[in-house]
């Protein structure tokens, strides 16, 4: 008989360069420390939180952070861990090394030139969408966006964005076809 020793992972966490009040982890969580912030004529003490992620519709996860100044700023959490661990001077992309746009943990993420990750999502088959679609149904998708069918309808019909359905009908994706 086996037995399984349980695997500990550590949880590091590392000032978010350009947000003072933030934290970014190791596994990929975010946290808002404790700060001193004025209500009025009183000051009160807020507490340090976890902050939980809202699904872009992209599939990455965002959320709102706090510069010094007050301005919000939205920001996709991949990228806040990739800053924060690897550093990214030459402004390169971060890629989700198992496709999980939801896993954000760093050893998950590195960072890659946009032709890399091009060739990394259509590998996966997680590119724009319209690498699937044949001939046939680029034709049809153009005939029902001729005929005047809205663009949702027709994304829904062929599993893919309206914006893709858009391109294809103005024959920006596909032209040739």
């Amino acid at each position: 008989m086996r037995i399984r020793t349980p695997v500990t992972i550590t949880e590091t966490w590392k000032t978010i360069p350009g947000f003072l009040f933030y934290e970014a982890s190791s596994l990929g969580r975010i946290k808002a420390l404790s700060k001193e912030v004025r209500f009025g004529t009183q000051f009160r003490i807020t507490p340090e939180i976890i902050k939980k992620p809202q699904p872009h519709s992209s599939g990455y996860l965002q959320m709102v952070l706090s510069e010094e100044t007050g301005k919000k700023i939205n920001c996709y959490v991949h990228r806040l861990v990739a800053d924060t661990f690897i550093g990214n001077p030459f402004g390169l992309e971060v890629n989700h090394k198992d496709c999980d746009k939801h896993n954000n943990i760093i050893k998950n993420l590195e960072l890659v030139t946009r032709s890399e990750n091009k060739k990394h999502a259509d590998k996966n088959n997680r590119g724009a969408g319209t690498q699937r679609l044949t001939r046939d149904q680029i034709l049809e998708i153009r005939s029902m966006y001729d005929l005047g069918y809205k663009s949702s309808v027709i994304a829904r019909q062929f599993g893919i964005k309206p914006g893709h359905v858009n391109k294809i009908g103005k024959r920006i994706a596909w032209p040739d076809s």
